[in-house]
């Protein structure tokens, strides 16, 4: 039977502490216990008062005694050293080095939730070479539709205590997209998920969260004002949200699609052979695809008219010229992106610079000036934006919801999108 030289007590009768003491301080082997049940807490080697040295700490319980939760060294109490981390399960979470009570160094992770490992470097609880992105979004909020998922934000640490903690709830994001109200993203796993929602002044909530049950191996999104679009490996096509009606519904012939665009209520496709169809829209004549529409390479689509790149960088669009969307500038070649939405269109040379035609109610298209060296462009209701490269942005137009203001200081961004009156930019996060 042990012998211990000294025991300490709660304030509740139970046991605190026994084991080896020197100058009234816990010293050498030792076992302390939890306060509400009496449970091991830790058993293992210490130093004036401080877990230190080898040992093992044990998860709190309700029926007393609970699972090891740490088994290895203690440096003033937190694990720091060589050690291993276990889920309540008694399964094996991390093995390799900590810090100051944090997964740090050399080590494994090993994800019950996804059934698999992370093997690498880790700083303060973070994984330090995986592969990840990050989603930012500012501007109008009235449909939460700048708050993203927890999944797709900064990656937190993962703490050793933590029995939900799972590297694969933090999903790296690969595409994004605005609407009037909400937001969409597409995984690296080829999942979708939308945010934001109903329309503030009365009208029908607008379903956009509700993906359909099933959607998988998506490649593309795009969003509309108020539905979403989804392409899939196979080149189908994936429409759901409000307002669609029987003529904004997806073709039933439609196949073999390689890229997507939405604005307003509508929507428009690339198949495969260079050609374009479109359905839903304002019927301003943006439906009716001219004959000499081919060898596309991209397309976008404005509220009422679309915008289609050919292979040779040049232009062509079609629909509605109420404010000028239309009227391509004269000689306008070497185009390598383009962007629209409203009345309005982007267009990004290969020298890196924009040229924009058509009116939007906040002036888009009055650009700052001396705006360069751009690799990504996306066009919105209220406002647009540039991506530079170096990882910088651009916004301008209305500010009113700090569009412009909040983009200030944004830097390592991969992507951009802009909605009506927000906008969302994938980020690279740099552990």
């Amino acid at each position: 039977m042990a012998l211990f030289t000294k025991r300490i007590f709660y304030s509740n009768g139970t046991i605190r502490y026994e084991g080896d003491m020197k100058d009234g301080a816990e010293n050498g082997f030792g076992t302390s216990y939890y306060f509400n049940n009496g449970g091991v807490e830790y058993k293992g080697n210490w130093v004036n008062g401080s877990r230190n040295g080898q040992g093992t700490y044990y998860y709190q319980h309700e029926k007393k005694n609970g699972p090891k939760m740490y088994e290895g060294s203690f440096k003033e109490g937190k694990f720091h050293g060589d050690g291993t981390n276990y889920w309540f399960n008694g399964l094996k979470k991390y093995e390799g080095s900590f810090a100051n009570g944090f997964y740090h160094g050399k080590g494994v992770f090993f994800d019950k939730l996804f059934d698999r490992t992370y093997t690498g470097e880790w700083i303060e609880g973070k994984p330090v070479n995986l592969s990840r992105t990050t989603i930012v979004a500012w501007g109008w909020n009235a449909n939460r539709q700048t708050e993203v998922p927890n999944r797709f934000t900064s990656l937190k640490a993962i703490k050793p205590e933590d029995e939900s903690a799972s590297l694969g709830f933090y999903s790296s994001a690969i595409d994004i997209a605005a609407g009037f109200c909400h937001s969409v993203a597409l995984s690296e796993d080829g999942t979708v998920s939308t945010w934001g929602g109903s329309i503030p002044w009365g009208y029908k909530s607008v379903k956009n969260g509700e993906v359909p049950q099933g959607l998988k191996n998506i490649t593309a999104i795009a969003a509309g004002d108020y539905h979403t679009v989804a392409l899939s490996a196979d080149g189908a096509v994936s429409v759901w949200g409000e307002y669609l009606h029987e003529g904004e519904k997806v073709p039933a012939d439609l196949i073999n699609i390689k890229a997507i665009a939405a604005s307003g209520n509508l929507t428009a496709v690339l198949k495969e052979d260079g050609t374009v169809s479109a359905w839903g829209g304002k019927m301003s004549g943006e439906l009716f695809v001219p004959s000499g529409a081919a060898k596309i390479t991209d397309i976008a689509a404005g509220s009422d008219h679309i915008v289609a790149l050919k292979d040779d960088g040049t232009i062509e669009a079609w629909g509605s010229n109420e404010d000028g969307q239309l009227e391509i500038p004269k000689g306008l070649s070497s185009v390598i992106a383009i962007a629209a939405h409203a009345r309005y269109t982007l267009a990004l040379k290969e020298n890196g610079t924009l040229v924009a035609w058509g009116r939007s109610e906040r002036l888009p298209t009055s650009m700052p000036r001396d705006l360069k060296n751009i690799q990504a462009i996306a066009a919105g209701g209220q406002q647009a934006i540039a991506l530079k490269d170096d990882g910088t942005v651009v916004v301008w137009g209305n500010n009113m919801h700090g569009q412009i203001k909040d983009s200030v200081g944004l830097k390592n961004i991969l992507a951009i999108t802009s909605g009506s009156s927000h906008l969302l930019a994938l980020v690279e996060e740099r552990n």
